[in-house]
């Protein structure tokens, strides 16, 4: 893993001030940034929160991440087996604003009881699913949260994922 250091995303404005740009040159759909200035070209993921911070070219980014954040179902047929029969992965994006995406995996086809937290624990959403043996694709309503860091459990597994509000 990257630990807690700051990755570099792509994203800078470095050609000009305000108008951002992908380092891969594809076109920018959204931008998260704050704290940009003059002397802040650069966008980094803080570890802590999944939020961009734009630093300046000395700030340190010994890495780049680039994630595919399409759609796209997933081959429940030469999928792996889950651990414990039940998995949550894949979770996009991240962050997000009105709408998450994640993977559910189970080994049984059952009723999935998914619930999301806050980072004191206090439970901000509870949805019940049925949801076929295999892989499927879980989408959420997450507008009416407050901006802020959360984990989705399953409710029979002890394994989660963690993502954060805008």
């Amino acid at each position: 893993g990257i630990g807690n250091q700051m990755v570099f995303i792509g994203y800078n404005d470095q050609e000009t001030e305000g108008l951002g740009a992908w380092a891969n040159g594809e076109p920018v759909g959204f931008n998260q940034s704050y704290e940009n200035s003059m002397e802040n070209d650069f966008a980094v993921m803080n570890f802590w929160a999944g939020t961009w911070q734009m630093v300046n070219k000395w700030v340190a980014k010994p890495f780049i991440m680039e994630m595919d954040c399409a759609i796209s179902p997933p081959d429940s047929e030469n999928s792996p087996e889950p651990k414990n029969g039940l998995e949550i992965s894949d979770i996009y994006p991240n962050p997000a604003t009105t709408t998450l995406h994640f993977t559910y995996s189970n080994a049984y086809g059952q009723e999935a009881n998914f619930q999301v937290f806050d980072r004191f624990g206090l439970l901000y959403l509870a949805e019940k699913r049925i949801l076929p043996k295999g892989t499927s694709i879980v989408q959420l309503d997450i507008s009416d949260l407050p901006k802020g860091a959360y984990t989705i459990k399953e409710g029979k597994m002890s394994a989660s994922v963690s993502f954060y509000k805008f």
